[in-house]
């Protein structure tokens, strides 16, 4: 079991069940959905390494894979968040954790919700790394633990579908996302990358 919840583990863990996952505490039952084995085995050894649990059993549907484990003890730890669409919110003890801790967290968020934006237009790029989400209270906090570490981001919304967007532009902004958050999800990971490297050329 994890000895101090503040852990960058522990951080990624609730992140990623907030953001791709499901909790089910009647059943003591965690799971997690993503297209991304890269992002599967994070889930994994997040899991693992917290907890001692086992869930090495991963299951490919239709459109995406999907892993999960029943532990009480867990289901325990985590049932004071929240990881409801409308209802996450970032733990208290992210916020009051290192660099290291914030940054896993804001990583394992923006891998499963989060997307890196590089396309070509007809006066320039359009450069940003983005996220949206029905949870405007949400991303708030996302923005101000992007703020603590040195990022600046902008809250928009909410708009007529009833989302909101938290977006980061320019050269400084994102070449600190990718040098203290970055993404293990390799594509967003590269096109984060390109984008960056437009604005030297």
């Amino acid at each position: 079991m994890v000895e101090n919840n503040a852990s960058e583990k522990f951080a990624r863990f609730i992140a990623h069940v907030q953001g791709d996952g499901c909790f089910s505490p009647e059943r003591n039952l965690v799971r997690y959905f993503n297209q991304e084995m890269d992002l599967i085995n994070d889930f994994k050894e997040s899991a693992e390494k917290c907890f001692e649990v086992s869930c090495n059993k991963v299951y490919a549907g239709r459109t995406c894979f999907h892993i999960g484990f029943r532990n009480k003890r867990v289901a325990d730890l985590i049932k004071e968040y929240s990881f409801g669409s409308e209802t996450w919110f970032v733990p208290k003890f992210v916020f009051e954790g290192s660099q290291a801790v914030i940054a896993s967290y804001l990583q394992a968020f923006f891998d499963d919700e989060g997307s890196a934006i590089f396309q070509k237009r007809e006066l320039g790029y359009d450069r940003a790394v983005q996220m949206q989400s029905i949870n405007g209270k949400g991303l708030l906090q996302l923005r101000d633990l992007l703020k603590s570490i040195g990022i600046v981001s902008n809250f928009h919304g909410p708009y007529k579908l009833k989302y909101f967007e938290l977006k980061i532009t320019g050269k400084e902004n994102l070449k600190e996302f990718f040098k203290k958050v970055g993404f293990v999800h390799k594509r967003k990971m590269k096109t984060l990358e390109k984008a960056i490297e437009t604005y030297l050329k």
